[in-house]
């Protein structure tokens, strides 16, 4: 089947492929509406492409990764209208004063508690049965990614 109808894709290492191939399968996959990337250290160049052509991404899984940037988060937020749950398994984010806000393990997440998601049911996991991005955008601004507009 031509990658252009693939709803779902999920690369599990670097191994697999570089940065310049992912992101043009990424370009390709116009239905693209759940993507997993695992162990990823290129992920800020992936989630450029993801915001930038996955407009119908419902679901995005981001696990093992490096820590991600605000500017990461602002760009899916503001691009992937979509998006109604995100897993940052064993992933962090940076707020906006480069601080490191881990979201891994067990442990209760404090950070978000503006979203309406329950960590604790999911370890090591944020995830939101938001219908809209809307949830992206209330992490960022709860973890100070970036001010409200």
């Amino acid at each position: 089947m031509d990658p252009i109808l693939w709803p779902t894709i999920s690369i599990k290492s670097d191994a697999i492929s570089g940065t310049e191939t992912v992101v043009k399968l990424i370009q390709r996959c116009s239905f693209l509406s759940h993507l997993s990337l695992q162990c990823r250290d290129d992920i800020s160049d992936l989630l450029k492409a993801v915001a930038k052509n996955s407009k119908r991404l419902k679901n995005l899984d981001i696990r093992f990764c490096p820590i991600l940037t605000f500017q990461d988060l602002e760009n899916l937020s503001l691009h992937c209208p979509e998006i109604s749950s995100l897993d940052l398994e064993c992933t962090g984010c940076l707020n906006k004063d480069r601080d490191q806000h881990e979201m891994e393990g067990s442990n209760t997440c404090s950070c978000l508690p503006c979203c309406g998601c329950n960590p604790s049911s999911y370890p090591g996991s944020v995830l939101s049965s938001s219908p809209t991005s809307n949830i992206l955008r209330k992490v960022a601004v709860s973890t100070g990614l970036f001010q409200r507009s």
